[in-house]
């Protein structure tokens, strides 16, 4: 892999997780235990243009929806915050309900509404809502 490729794996890593650029630095780094060069990718790279510029392909191309965070990437990262920040008991309950919403624990109501009149009916409540106009 040149450094051009791992620039780019960067890139998209970043822009699925952008706050993560350490950690995406370790992932791609040849060598695991070269942290002092992990560090330097994390601190230097993210305004490397190499990865601006890919960044910026990935925006426009629309293909970007495939690199940002799935369902699963979403409640990993609501849980984690639940789990490893400290926060108020008001905002951990907004991101637990948040979670459970994303899990599918909590059923979203059916927002239809089925509202069966006859023409007789609509044109009585056309001409009453008339009547009401001329009257105002």
């Amino acid at each position: 892999m040149t450094e051009d490729d791992v620039k780019k794996a960067f890139a998209e890593k970043l822009f699925k997780f952008p706050n993560d650029a350490f950690k995406h630095a370790l992932e791609l780094v040849p060598d695991p235990d070269n942290v002092n060069l992990a560090c330097r990718m994390a601190i230097e790279w993210p305004k490397d243009s190499t990865v601006l510029n890919h960044l910026k392909d990935l925006r426009e191309s629309g293909e970007d929806i495939n690199l940002l965070p799935n369902k699963t990437d979403l409640a990993r990262a609501i849980w984690s915050k639940m789990e490893h920040q400290r926060i108020s008991n008001d905002d951990f309950t907004k991101l637990a309900k948040l979670y459970a919403e994303v899990r599918g624990y909590i059923a979203k109501q059916d927002s239809t509404l089925n509202i069966k009149m006859t023409d007789d009916e609509i044109d009585y409540k056309l001409a009453a809502l008339v009547d009401d106009l001329k009257n105002a």
